[in-house]
């Protein structure tokens, strides 16, 4: 199976990229800035926001979840 042919940030154009939507890949990675990681991610990496908490607990964890624009 190849990769299909997709161009964007952190992508090389003429270079298949590595992931598509098609592609599952799970990554838990802790961060004292989620704002931060989110603009790397998105900005960066060209991913979108595919979910993320909507209610701020105290003393339970933030969530994003984060993956490429055809995978939502």
């Amino acid at each position: 199976m190849t990769s299909p042919q997709r161009t964007g940030p952190g992508n090389r154009p003429g270079r298949p990229s590595p992931v598509g939507g098609a592609t599952r890949v799970r990554i838990a990675r802790p961060s004292r800035d989620l704002a931060a990681a989110e603009r790397f991610y998105v900005e960066g990496l060209g991913l979108q926001v595919l979910w993320r908490t909507t209610a701020r607990v105290p003393g339970e964890h933030d969530l994003l979840m984060v993956g490429p624009p055809d995978a939502a």
